[in-house]
């Protein structure tokens, strides 16, 4: 059996576990300028999401 630890500790508690995503249509309303697109990891404002420094885990 393969180990799966990580270093972070945020692996859910079972392998295999049933995925679903949805990603709705993005509009494109603006864009960020390139040299404030690569500081921001995007060139769309409407989805940046700065790293909030939590785990995964709950409770």
């Amino acid at each position: 059996m393969a180990n799966n630890t990580n270093a972070g500790g945020c692996q859910p508690e079972m392998d295999n576990l049933p995925v679903m995503a949805y990603v709705p249509w993005q509009q494109l309303k603006a864009v960020y300028e390139p040299e404030n697109a690569w500081r921001n990891g995007t060139l769309f404002p409407e989805i940046r999401k700065p790293f909030a420094g939590r785990c995964c885990r709950r409770g």
